[in-house]
C-alpha cells in the first residue's frame, strides 16, 4: 500500500529547471551540471528501491522522501515502511563500483577503476534517522518504545560489498535493493511473533503526511546568480533556444523553426521554482513574452498552479505552497 508515492524532488526539479534557465556560457554552469548529477543518480537509485518495495503485501505502507521536524531543523528519510508491528527506515545509495564499509574509521569507501573515494557512512546516517524518527513519535504521538529497524538499500545490483566487520550486524542492515523485501518481511514476522502489540497505522499515517515539510532549495541564492541572468520565455523542446513566439495557437521557435503545442507551463513552473513563490498576470506576460491577458490566464489555469486573491491582484502559487 502507498502512503507517499515516488516523486521527482524539488532539488532535482530545481537542478533541471535551472540548467533550461541558465546561459551555457555563464561561469557556474558546468559546475551546476556536475552538482545535478547527484540529485539525478539519488532518484533514479530511490526509483529501484520503490520498484522493489511495491512488490510488499498491503500489510505493509510505503512513505517516499518523508521531512519531518526535530528540534530546530529537519531530517529527511529516504524511505519508510510502516506495519502494524514495527516501522522500517530505508537509506538508498545508488553507487557503483567496490564498496568497502570501513567499521574502524566509520566510512564508506568507493573504488572505481582503482580510484578511491570517501563517503559519510549510511549506516551512521540511518541511524540517526531512525534516533530521531523514535524521538519524533514520542514527542508528536506520545509513543515511546516504538519498533524501528533501519537499513542501508544498495540500488545498483552490480556493486560489490565488502567490509571489515567483525560482527554480523552489517550484513544484516545493508542489502542490495533485489533483497530487500526478504528482509522487511524476515523483520516483520520477528516482531509479530515476539508480540510486542500493534501500532496504529491510520492515526501514523495521518500524522506523518501532516508533519511532512518538503525542502525548497535556492539554488540562484546557492550559486550567487541573479534572477535577470536567467532566460526568460518557453524553451523549445527541439533545439533548446529560449526564442519561441506565440501564433496561431502554437508556440513557433524562431532558432529551429519548429512548433510545439506546450513549453509555457513548463516555463511557469521554472520562474515558481527558481524565481519567486507566486507569479501573477503582468509578470506571466513579461515573463513569457505575451501581451494578452486572457492568454495569460489560460496558460496559469492549464499549469499546476491555484489563484491566490481577488481577481485584480492574484496570484498564482503552486498547490504545496498555498498557507
Amino acid at each position: 500500500m502507498i502512503g507517499k508515492p515516488l516523486t521527482v524532488s524539488s532539488r532535482l526539479n530545481a537542478y533541471e529547471a535551472l540548467l533550461r534557465r541558465l546561459p551555457s556560457h555563464h561561469p557556474t554552469y558546468t559546475t551546476i551540471e556536475k552538482a545535478y548529477t547527484l540529485p539525478l543518480a539519488g532518484y533514479r537509485g530511490e526509483k529501484e528501491v520503490y520498484y522493489r518495495l511495491k512488490n510488499l503485501s498491503d500489510n505493509f505502507i510505503i512513505f517516499h522522501d518523508l521531512r519531518l521536524p526535530h528540534q530546530d531543523s529537519f531530517f529527511q528519510i529516504d524511505f519508510l515502511v510502516l506495519s502494524k508491528s514495527c516501522i522500517f527506515v530505508i537509506e538508498v545509495k545508488n553507487m557503483r563500483g567496490t564498496l568497502f564499509f570501513d567499521t574502524h574509521f566509520k566510512q564508506l569507501i568507493r573504488t572505481v577503476e582503482e580510484k578511491e573515494e570517501g563517503f559519510r557512512n549510511p549506516l551512521a546516517q540511518v541511524q540517526e534517522h531512525k534516533w530521531k524518527l523514535s524521538e519524533w513519535f514520542s514527542k508528536v504521538l506520545n509513543i515511546s518504545s516504538v519498533p524501528i529497524e533501519s537499513f542501508v538499500a544498495i540500488a545498483n545490483s552490480s556493486s560489490v560489498l565488502k567490509t571489515n566487520a567483525a560482527d554480523l550486524e552489517i550484513y544484516q542492515r545493508v542489502v542490495h535493493a533485489e533483497y530487500l523485501i526478504d528482509h522487511l518481511n524476515d523483520w516483520n514476522t520477528y516482531y509479530l511473533e515476539k508480540n510486542f502489540g500493534f501500532l496504529d497505522v491510520d492515526q501514523i499515517t495521518k500524522e506523518l503526511l501532516d508533519a511532512d515539510t518538503p525542502f525548497q532549495p535556492d539554488l540562484l541564492k546557492r550559486y550567487g546568480i541573479k534572477a535577470g541572468e536567467l532566460r526568460n520565455g518557453v524553451v523549445c523542446p527541439h533545439c533548446n533556444a529560449a526564442s519561441m513566439k506565440r501564433t496561431h495557437g502554437k508556440w513557433l521557435c524562431w532558432q529551429c523553426n519548429k512548433y510545439s503545442k506546450g513549453g509555457a507551463e513548463q516555463a511557469i513552473g521554472d520562474y515558481l521554482q527558481l524565481i519567486a513563490s507566486s507569479i501573477s498576470n503582468q509578470e506571466c506576460r513579461s515573463y513569457l513574452g505575451i501581451e494578452s491577458p486572457q492568454l495569460a490566464k489560460r496558460i496559469l489555469h492549464s499549469a499546476d498552479v491555484v489563484g491566490d486573491g481577488a481577481t485584480k491582484n492574484r496570484r498564482y502559487r503552486v498547490f504545496d505552497r498555498i498557507n
